[in-house]
C-alpha cells in the first residue's frame, strides 16, 4: 500500500510554500496544510485596528533570495527597493502614500 503522500507541508507562509513548490518540482505528492483562510503568511492582509488592514510584507519581494526565485522560477519577480515609497490601500482607488523611513 503506498502513501498518499511523499511529503507534507505545515503552513503557508512563504517558506511554507517554497518547500511545497521545491518538493512538488522534485516530483513529489505533497500535501499542504495551513490553518487559516488564506495563504502568505506575514505577506496576508491583517487589520491592525478597527476598519485599517495592510499586508506588512506584500510590497516587499526583496527578501526573497536570488537562489529561490530562480529555483521556483520567479526571475520576473520585481523587487521593492528600500527607498522607493509605496501606497497602503485605505479604500476603494483611495491610497495613502507612505514613506519608507
Amino acid at each position: 500500500m503506498s502513501a498518499a503522500y511523499d511529503a507534507i507541508v505545515i503552513g503557508a507562509g512563504a517558506n511554507g510554500l517554497v518547500a511545497a513548490a521545491a518538493l512538488g518540482r522534485a516530483g513529489l505528492r505533497v500535501q499542504l496544510l495551513e490553518r487559516n483562510e488564506s495563504t502568505a503568511g506575514q505577506a496576508s492582509v491583517h487589520e491592525f485596528a478597527p476598519g485599517f488592514h495592510a499586508a506588512p510584507l506584500v510590497f516587499d519581494a526583496g527578501w526573497v533570495q536570488s537562489a529561490v526565485a530562480q529555483e521556483l522560477g520567479l526571475d520576473a519577480v520585481e523587487r521593492v527597493l528600500p527607498e522607493t515609497p509605496f501606497s497602503v490601500a485605505v479604500g476603494p482607488r483611495e491610497l495613502l502614500p507612505l514613506s519608507r523611513d
